[in-house]
């Protein structure tokens, strides 16, 4: 999501895809090692950074899972399209994709 934040304070049309906003993240309890914060809970930091992508005015289309971003030329022009069970055209010139990583078993 930071690319994404960069992208927008840069006027660049982006837009962020994932299936859920936060991953791995979620499910942490504490982090320690995220600049600017001593300790944080996962959720409270995700908050943060949602809180400021939606500052931005930057996109976030949730509940997608994508198989594939593949970028084509129509009308002289360039654009993005995802794949998840059919092919879309993505209204912005840079996707911001990120599979969420899945725990390992204790």
């Amino acid at each position: 999501m930071t690319a994404g934040i960069y992208a927008a304070r840069k006027k660049i049309n982006a837009v962020i895809i994932t299936k859920e906003i936060g991953g791995q993240s979620l499910l942490t309890d504490t982090i320690e090692n995220f600049p600017g914060f001593g300790s944080i809970s996962g959720a409270k930091l995700i908050q943060k950074i949602k809180a400021q992508v939606e500052k931005h005015d930057l996109p976030i289309k949730e509940g997608k899972e994508v198989e594939s971003i593949r970028q084509l030329t129509e009308e002289k022009k360039k654009r993005l399209y995802c794949k998840n069970k059919r092919w879309r055209r993505i209204d912005g010139k840079i996707a911001y994709y990120s599979n969420r990583q899945e725990s390992a078993p204790a």
